[in-house]
């Protein structure tokens, strides 16, 4: 009596989880795959979501993997589902929406997620932004036109790639770093000075060695987009 397939259940559909399903696949035709995310999507190049805030990209460029080649492959996608909780000891994981999924084997590939900003006033913000999904970097793009002032705190490459971004949008964009030059952990001093010759360039504010004390409304008619990383 033959057993019944291996089902290999992968939560997150990034790209670690998604190429994991592809060569799952390739390896093992008869397997059951499981890939679950709460997100709405299929796999998106999260590089190329600075070009799309740019607004040089279009959306259907972004994406990498669509639902038929998921159906193809047989690989049961389940978007806009959460994980609960995971039972190691009886191989199962709760779902919302979709109650209890055994598993034979499980890949957790969730990545990681910036730290949100925690200074007063913050969780009250309307237009504070993490910069990681598809849907965060739609509503800065949708902010965008009413907005005149965009601001960026962070001193990594990807607060380059957001600043880089709201300057080319024509937005008054200033760049906050807890730093006294960009990358500094990685640049010495003359390195970080020639990004900040082209932010200038660009007309980037730069505030360096400064952070966010507090965040509130403003009470003039400027209104602005704010992101962080």
């Amino acid at each position: 009596m033959s057993s019944s397939p291996a089902r290999f259940v992968i939560i997150g559909n990034g790209a670690a989880g998604t190429y994991a399903a592809e060569q799952l696949r390739k390896d093992d035709v008869a397997a059951e795959i499981v890939m679950i995310d709460d997100e709405k999507y299929t796999l998106y190049n999260r590089v190329s979501l600075p070009r799309y805030l740019r607004g040089v990209l279009l959306e259907q460029r972004v994406y990498v993997r669509d639902m038929p080649w998921h159906e193809k492959n047989r690989i049961d996608l389940r978007l806009e589902t959460k994980v609960t909780q995971v039972n190691f000891e009886e191989k199962t994981v709760a779902l919302d929406p979709g109650g209890e999924l055994p598993y034979d084997r499980l890949l957790i590939a969730t990545g990681g997620r910036p730290n949100p900003l925690k200074v007063p006033g913050a969780e009250s913000a309307k237009y504070l932004f993490n910069f990681q999904y598809f849907d965060e970097t739609k509503a800065m793009v949708a902010r965008i036109p009413d907005s005149k002032v965009a601001v960026v705190m962070g001193g990594s490459f990807i607060g380059y790639e957001l600043t880089e971004a709201f300057a080319f949008r024509k937005l008054e964009t200033h760049w906050i770093q807890r730093g006294p030059w960009f990358l500094r952990r990685s640049l010495d001093e003359p390195g970080g000075k020639v990004v900040s010759l082209l932010a200038e360039d660009a007309g980037v504010h730069l505030h360096y060695e400064e952070s966010i004390e507090r965040l509130a409304p403003r009470r003039t008619s400027s209104r602005s987009v704010s992101a962080s990383r």
